[in-house]
């Protein structure tokens, strides 16, 4: 009953994709769904100025009525969404924020020291372009005030004068002070910038309101901001935050008032004003988080969700499309971007506006919850690949009782089903539940508990693999399709083994470890296939569903990977040689890896003749090279396998675990040949899986992060089926490949035997 099940699903799901084969074709990146839909912005200069509002530390958690009622008043009307302000570094300091903001790219700063204005130029610009110039994301500062020139400017605060700088420093307008944002007592004077705009004709108008400082982190000139020691950053990763100080909760309302008192100016000024108001890096503490962002006026519709075909999710888009958006605004053209990472803000849907401020408190919650457990999730994972391997090491050391037996199949089931079920946990609005944290990790044991019963219900030793496979490779397929479709949150999006959002890098497609939770579900599914089909049929059906999942992994549209479908290629192409009873050889296996390649190049040469605008990062990532920037690129990419990740630790376990379960299933009984029938079908799946997380490894940024999420999901599943394959397998329920096997080689044994027996009597026979 679930066996057939089970096929049923791997049918739907087949359906499911080759209808994506139809859509796939004239699809653009960037483009459809909610983003399709929505209002684009106005471009050219004659729709009134441009007042571009900034400040650091302020998230729509902090915006309320009461806390923060100019902001939120403000929201109500206008184009909303968070807004992700990670650049270089775990968390953004406001030096780092302006500077991407004008730059449109990922910066750094070597000390994070607020620069004072000296004349019209801001203080360590030099430091700062060096800085930039010699990373590895090669940014270049200033791209914004260049692009301005012809346009008049003026920039309020030490922050607006980093992203209205020239290359060169020097500012491209006019320039006012703002008194620091004060610690406590009396509210900082903004009477002289709003004299200063009251003078200015400019084009476009930047205010740096100032930026949030914890208790204990005083910024200035002279003190540069330390980075957390590793200590720090694991323990704040592995703890939930808990609420801001009063001190921090003050500073947000003299952010508030400041901002009252300028709209009102603008407004009374030049009513036809477009205001957009960002916060652009986070608090000067440790912590990342999204922060505000709300634009209104003739270039934005409102209330509304604003997004970008940087992140395709209404309700979020970068501080780097900032820079792209007011280019596109004052009619600069589209070389005036130069290597803008971000895309222009659009607006994805009009709405009720206090719902959409509602919404956005919601997701920040959620972004801020995963991101809290993620690591300790590791920790957990880890923790039960190591149980399990323990369990199964001793099972020949003391009496192993059927209840012993059967808590290990149900420890195993539900370790392989807890990946997915973080995905499918997001099914549920959790984050907006009393108790967020509590309500999601109730939800995923739930769904990895019923998951793991449904799986163990079959009598096959090979059930697990087409449920667990098959509801993994349903769910991302599902997923990643829809969202192609109908831009909205994915499952992936904040997941505790998906994308987070306050990390930045990516928020659509799939992510590093859904590509492995994917090819993991599709090798264990369609090794169990081959288990109940003719050969050649298990051939076609492997290459048929390869060719699905690498035009879903990498379609611009939909998967938008570039590292995904060289490991899909390679786990497939060894499972399919692996079936039609071909011997693995390294020239084989070169053949494989070189398919894997020149499939990944295609894809990314299509996304690169899309317009600059359209591309995903497959094409931008071509475009680098002529650019100048590819090697440093692969070069960044190569630094993070095994370095800057505060879960490194955690993770390595899980593989250690992992790896040590496959050297078990490899070694049992010596070699290959020796297995029984039955235990063909996990050596087609630990060979293929391995290959191919071997090459996700290699090729993503994510280090052993993939190979220990793919083999959670694959090695439980191989104990299961070893352990069960004595209980219900016979002959006739094994693998109908291998018995073909079995009697082509049986039919040559018998041939070659018979000529040696005709040749020895030919010997034998006197002459």
């Amino acid at each position: 009953m679930v066996l057939r099940s089970a096929r049923q699903t791997i049918l739907v799901v087949v359906a499911l994709l080759a209808v994506l084969a139809g859509v796939c074709a004239p699809a653009r990146a960037g483009t459809g769904g909610a983003a399709r839909a929505g209002k684009p912005m106005a471009e050219g200069g004659g729709k009134g100025p441009v007042v571009v509002v900034g400040f650091s530390g302020v998230s729509w958690t902090d915006v309320t009525r009461k806390a923060a009622p100019h902001l939120y008043e403000f929201g109500k009307k206008a184009a909303v969404s968070n807004i992700v302000v990670r650049t270089v570094h775990e968390t953004t300091c406001p030096v780092e924020g302006w500077t991407a903001l004008g730059a449109g790219q990922r910066t750094i700063d070597d000390g994070c020291r607020l620069p004072a204005v000296a004349g019209k130029a801001p203080a360590r610009w030099a430091r700062l372009k060096e800085a930039n110039s010699s990373s590895s994301y090669k940014a270049k500062i200033g791209a914004l005030g260049e692009a301005l020139k012809g346009h008049g400017a003026l920039a309020v605060g030490p922050g607006a004068a980093l992203a209205l700088a020239k290359p060169n420093g020097r500012l491209v307008g006019g320039y006012a002070a703002l008194a620091p944002l004060p610690v406590s007592g009396e509210d900082g004077d903004v009477g002289g910038a709003a004299r200063a705009y009251a003078r200015s004709d400019a084009d476009v108008t930047m205010i740096d309101l100032g930026a949030v400082r914890y208790p204990g982190n005083e910024l200035s000139e002279n003190h540069p901001v330390e980075a957390p020691g590793i200590a720090q950053r694991l323990r704040e990763y592995f703890t939930p935050e808990g609420a801001a100080p009063e001190a921090v909760r003050q500073q947000i309302s003299y952010i508030d008032a400041r901002f009252g008192l300028l709209v009102k100016q603008i407004r009374k000024k030049t009513p036809n004003a477009t205001v957009l108001v960002a916060n652009v890096a986070d608090a000067e503490s440790s912590r990342p988080h999204l922060g505000y962002f709300a634009a209104a006026g003739p270039r934005m519709g409102g209330p509304a969700l604003a997004t970008s075909d940087s992140t395709r999710q209404p309700g979020l888009v970068q501080v780097t499309d900032i820079m792209p958006t007011l280019v596109g605004w004052l009619g600069a053209g589209p070389q005036a971007r130069g290597n803008a990472i971000g895309s222009a803000i659009t607006t994805a849907k009009a709405s009720d506006g206090e719902a959409n401020i509602a919404r956005l408190d919601a997701e920040h919650t959620r972004a801020q919850v995963t991101r809290s457990l993620s690591g300790s999730f590791y920790v957990l994972l880890a923790a039960l690949s190591a149980a399990i391997l323990l369990m199964w090491a001793r099972r020949n050391s003391y009496r192993w009782t059927e209840t012993n037996e059967r808590f290990f199949l149900q420890l195993s089931a539900l370790t392989a089903a807890l990946p997915v079920s973080t995905l499918l946990v997001n099914l549920i609005p959790w984050w907006r539940m009393s108790n967020p944290l509590v309500s999601l990790l109730m939800g995923v044991v739930l769904i990895a508990a019923v998951l793991a019963l449904i799986a163990l219900h079959g009598k096959s030793p090979f059930a697990p693999f087409a449920v667990i496979g098959g509801v993994t490779v349903a769910t991302l397929a599902l997923d990643v399709l829809l969202d192609g479709i109908w831009h909205g949150y994915p499952l992936q999006l904040a997941a505790l083994l998906g994308m987070q959002p306050l990390v930045g890098w990516r928020f659509y497609g799939f992510s590093n470890n859904a590509v492995a939770m994917f090819v993991a579900g599709l090798v264990l599914v369609l090794a169990w296939h081959s288990s109940r089909t003719a050969r050649k049929k298990s051939v076609a059906v492997i290459l048929g569903a390869g060719a699905l999942a690498v035009l879903l992994d990498g379609s611009a549209q939909f998967g938008a990977d570039f590292g995904g479908p060289p490991v899909i290629v390679v786990g497939l192409g060894v499972l399919a040689t692996m079936v039609a009873g071909k011997r693995l050889t390294w020239l084989r296996f070169g053949a494989v890896l070189a398919s894997a390649v020149a499939v990944s190049f295609v894809f990314a040469l299509f996304d690169y003749l899309q317009p600059a605008s359209r591309r995903s990062h497959l094409g931008k990532f071509v475009g680098s090279f002529f650019d100048g920037g590819g090697l440093g690129i692969i070069w960044r990419k190569f630094t993070q396998i095994f370095g800057g990740n505060a879960i490194f630790i955690p993770v390595a376990l899980a593989v250690a675990a992992a790896i040590c379960a496959v050297a078990w299933l490899l070694a049992k009984r010596g070699r290959f040949a020796r297995f029984r029938i039955e235990d063909e079908i996990v050596r087609r799946s630990v060979v293929s899986l391995v290959s191919a997380l071997v090459v996700a490894a290699l090729l993503n940024d994510s280090g052993v992060t993939m190979p220990a999420v793919g083999l959670i999901v694959a090695a439980p599943l191989w104990f299961v089926a070893t352990l069960r394959r004595g209980e219900g397998a016979t002959a006739g329920q094994g693998d109908a490949a291998v018995q073909e096997d079995a009697a082509a080689a049986q039919e040559e044994e018998s041939v070659t035997q018979e000529s040696a027996a005709q040749e020895a009597g030919r010997t034998a026979t006197p002459r």
